[in-house]
C-alpha cells in the first residue's frame, strides 16, 4: 500500500554507463547525443536543463 499518491514531478531521470575505460571525451559525446535525443523525442520547449554527471564511480550511494 503506498502511504503517499504518485506524483508527476515532470521529471525524468536516466543511469547511463559508458563501458570501463572509456575516454571522459568520448562519454562526453555520448551523454551529448542521449540529451539530443532526449529533446528532439520529448520537444525542445519541453526541457528546461539537463543535468549530467559524468564520472561518477558507479554505487547505490549515487542513485540516494
Amino acid at each position: 500500500m503506498d502511504f503517499f499518491p504518485s506524483v508527476d514531478a515532470g521529471q525524468m531521470r536516466l543511469h547511463v554507463r559508458a563501458p570501463a575505460g572509456t575516454k571522459l571525451e568520448e562519454t562526453q559525446q555520448d551523454f551529448a547525443e542521449v540529451e539530443r535525443s532526449i529533446r528532439k523525442i520529448v520537444g525542445e520547449n519541453q526541457v528546461d536543463g539537463v543535468l549530467d554527471n559524468i564520472g561518477m564511480p558507479y554505487s547505490g550511494i549515487n542513485i540516494a
